[in-house]
């Protein structure tokens, strides 16, 4: 079994299509996840979960995973996370299939209570992925579309690209 997802290029439906296709022409089942990050799709497939209707497990597995963490850091008396920790963090989504599963995994019950998610670069239109935003155009040392020192000085940030298996976290200070 063949299993895809797509991001939110524009070339992805039609690219699709043709794997698909030509899987199928030669007997291979195929399984479509529709919008995916690339991180998601090899979870989804590394657990096995062939079926389009897992998609929303990957949310929820991550969310777990991640009060888990919080959880541990919190009860763990070597540490100084209480104090330490900054519940706020700003996410550039380089208008990519990341704002896509981030909108998901932020309307659990009980994520926002860990980490309060703001996502900007996040309209997925095809002709602004990557454009003035995400992790590239970090990398160049250049801040993204959207972040303003005025409002985000002092708050944590990261950057994905544009299919979200990167991401570069920066310190917003002036």
């Amino acid at each position: 079994k063949a299993c895809f997802a797509m991001d939110t290029r524009e070339s992805s439906p039609a690219l699709l299509n043709a794997a698909m296709t030509g899987c199928q022409s030669v007997g291979v089942a195929t399984t479509d996840f529709g919008l995916c990050t690339t991180p998601q799709l090899h979870w989804l497939v590394s657990q096995n979960l062939t079926d389009p209707k897992n998609w929303d497990l990957y949310p929820q597995h991550f969310k777990t995973k991640f009060v888990d963490f919080v959880t541990l850091c919190a009860e763990n008396s070597m540490t100084k996370s209480k104090e330490n920790y900054q519940s706020q963090l700003l996410l550039d989504c380089a208008n990519g299939v990341g704002a896509h599963v981030m909108r998901k995994m932020i309307a659990l019950q009980g994520f926002q209570e860990h980490l309060q998610i703001t996502l900007f670069n996040d309209d997925e239109q095809p002709t602004n992925l990557n454009n003035q935003c995400g992790a590239e155009h970090l990398k160049n040392k250049q801040l993204p579309t959207g972040w303003d020192k005025s409002k985000h000085a002092g708050l944590k940030c990261v950057s994905f690209d544009g299919d979200a298996d990167r991401q570069i976290y920066f310190y917003g200070d002036e």
